[in-house]
């Protein structure tokens, strides 16, 4: 699997409903999901990290080269936890995700508002 395809498969099964979203979630610049799946740039690792920090249970090593399972129970980086960090670390993905969700709720509405303003 390509990195792009990585990207796009970890961006769907957090919920977002574009790469450009993922990217804005994450704080990376959408052009640099551009540049990765034009072949004009790769995915660092200090890309790959960010990723991670946003979203916890990403393997580091799944974003970088496609090896293993894309989510783990852990830290990312093969360490595997007691089950109450376990939890904690899925839930605050989990909590990341619906947040991300609500902001772009919030925006939908903003300009469903305004759309239905303008028709009046």
């Amino acid at each position: 699997m390509k990195t792009i395809e990585r990207l796009e498969a970890l961006s769907k099964t957090l919920g977002f409903s574009s790469l450009k979203s993922f990217a804005e979630a994450v704080g990376i610049p959408a052009q640099t999901f551009y540049d990765i799946s034009s072949g004009k740039t790769q995915l660092t690792q200090k890309k790959a990290r960010a990723i991670q920090e946003k979203f916890q249970n990403v393997s580091l090593p799944w974003l970088l080269t496609g090896e293993g399972s894309m989510l783990v129970v852990g830290d990312g980086n093969g360490n595997i936890n007691n089950g109450h960090d376990q939890n904690i670390g899925a839930n605050a993905t989990l909590i990341s995700v619906i947040q991300m969700q609500q902001e772009q709720m919030g925006e939908l509405i903003k300009t469903i508002t305004t759309l239905t303003n303008k028709l009046k």
